[in-house]
């Protein structure tokens, strides 16, 4: 079949067709159509000729394109392929160098774009080459790394950034706890008097699970101590994977989770091959808890069920239960028989005491449950980057502890093998040192004190310039952060408008609010609800 018969082969086959020229020759890269030249890029000297045809279905998709490559005086070679990852888009004018060429076709009012680089690809490689994962998609952005990106690229002084759930000085640094700074030192020493490197056991530091224990449970966790199992973990997501994968094995039920909640918590679940559901738990009309449909909700589901619920200062809404909700839910659960699971971030930094922010995990302890809390340093000792947290199980009788211990070891092994050394030596040096521990809770409350002074001015100044809406939900909210209730298309106003960066649920870092930008946060929270 000559050239001209295969042409019109493949008109019939494949419906209409557009024809391409891709040149290679005198250090010139180039794609012609009609002899006009529109891309070209160095690649050095060749006398290889390649022509391309790119052929379209009846519906205006280009569905494969056909290679002849011709180099001296030798016959050309002919391969068909499809050609992967193409798009028909509008209104493209401009061509990328080293990115995107765009034409029209001539006889219809489209434009097709094409990756230069995907298509310099299939013509180098032979036909039956296999690649395992090209068609791996990208995954989106993180809500939090995509605002913080944003932050970045804003030239704007004035800009503030309220979306990353760190703390804050009234500088607007980053904190690093003085008592932080002296456990660093006194390792350091320990180093140059012959401290090892060594390996940790797969559950970490005995005396480091022992003062986590305490901290979470009480003076009185020697009561329960010997139907505990705990775990040092890699960071609380750590702690929380640790729950996911034993709760996988040994009971792999639903795990119901809030409606509002750390965006972690749905993804680790359902890696784990989990069942997750949601249960309510904020109400947007009155911006506080949805507690009657909370409960109806822990009822309705089916004995034996999991729920998580955040110990205190609940991410993303400063929302928390009562004391006295707590007891009702705590009693709906009971008669349920529902296991729960406590995440347990900002123990001190919600109200400035460690035994006041551990209400719920003691009460339930008290009312005779087993269940699951995980445990995080990164905020209440700011070691954000260090990852070290406790998972912790408490278990029926001392026999089912041991038990779990045995299996938890396994679960660990299988993730990352033992945790890391060096955080839980800082974590260890100020828990077990009374002078240290006593500066740390300080610390703590200082922290705390200075996050209510920000709700406290935050709602001062939004009454004060008549902000629509009840801000007394500012200071009715507790911990690192604040619903807003603001919507979406009022926080994109925030950013593009008005340079304060959040999320686009309306939650708030109210550690990244200081005396200097309360007035502009206001005034600019202000203008996006009234969108001026």
């Amino acid at each position: 079949m000559n050239c001209s018969e295969e042409k019109e082969e493949r008109i019939k086959k494949d419906g209409q067709w557009t024809s391409y020229s891709l040149k290679k020759e005198d250090s010139i890269f180039c794609i012609e159509r009609n002899e006009k030249e529109v891309y070209t890029e160095k690649l050095g000297t060749s006398s290889i000729v390649y022509s391309v045809e790119f052929f379209f279905d009846s519906e205006g998709n280009c569905c494969s394109f056909k290679e002849n490559q011709e180099m001296s005086h030798e016959s050309h070679t002919d391969n068909n392929y499809e050609i992967e990852g193409i798009k028909m888009v509008s209104n493209i004018e401009k061509v990328e160098k080293n990115a995107v060429v765009s034409k029209e076709r001539p006889s219809e009012n489209r434009t097709y774009r094409w990756n230069l680089d995907l298509l310099k690809s299939k013509l180098s490689k032979k036909k039956g080459d296999y690649h395992f994962f090209t068609k791996v998609p990208q995954a989106p952005a993180g809500a939090i790394f995509g605002i913080t990106l944003r932050y970045r690229a804003d030239e704007d002084p004035r800009k503030v950034d309220l979306g990353i759930g760190v703390y804050k000085t009234e500088e607007g640094h980053h904190y690093v706890f003085e008592v932080v700074k002296e456990a660093e030192k006194r390792i350091y020493n320990d180093l140059l008097e012959g401290e090892k490197k060594a390996y940790q056991n797969p559950e970490g530091n005995l005396e480091l699970l022992d003062l986590s224990q305490k901290l979470v449970f009480g003076d009185n966790y020697t009561e329960i101590k010997n139907r505990l199992a705990s775990s040092q973990s890699v960071g609380g997501t750590g702690a929380v994977k640790i729950a996911a994968d034993f709760l996988k094995v040994f009971n792999p039920t639903t795990v119901y989770i809030p409606k509002e909640t750390w965006s972690n918590h749905l993804v680790v679940f359902e890696r784990a091959g989990l069942k997750v559901a949601e249960y309510s738990y904020f109400d947007y009309h009155t911006k506080g808890l949805d507690f009657t449909c909370l409960l109806d909700q822990i009822e309705q589901a089916p004995d034996k069920s999991v729920f998580l619920f955040h110990a205190c200062a609940q991410n993303p809404t400063g929302v928390d239960p009562t004391h006295d909700q707590w007891k009702q839910i705590a009693a709906v659960m009971k008669r349920k028989n529902h296991f729960p699971i406590f995440d347990n971030a900002y123990q001190g930094l919600a109200t400035g005491d460690i035994d006041r922010d551990a209400f719920s995990i003691r009460y339930f302890v008290e009312q005779g449950f087993e269940l699951m809390v995980t445990q995080s340093y990164s905020k209440i000792m700011g070691l954000y980057g260090e990852r070290i947290g406790v998972f912790h199980a408490l278990l029926d009788s001392e026999k089912t502890a041991q038990n779990v211990k045995s299996q938890l070891r396994v679960v660990v092994r299988v993730n990352y093998s033992n945790p890391p050394l060096h955080p839980m030596r800082i974590a260890l040096k100020v828990l077990s040192d009374p002078i240290l521990y006593s500066r740390w809770l300080i610390e703590l409350y200082e922290m705390s004190g200075r996050v209510q002074l920000m709700r406290k001015l935050l709602r001062e100044e939004l009454e004060r310039i008549n902000t629509p809406g009840d801000w007394s939900i500012i200071t009715s909210q507790i911990g690192m952060f604040s619903f807003t209730g603001l919507t979406p298309d009022q926080c994109e106003r925030m950013m593009n408008e008005n340079h304060i960066y959040m999320l686009t649920n309306g939650r708030i870092s109210m550690a990244g609010l200081n005396n200097k930008n309360v007035r502009f946060v206001a005034e600019g929270m202000k203008k996006s609800i009234e969108n001026k």
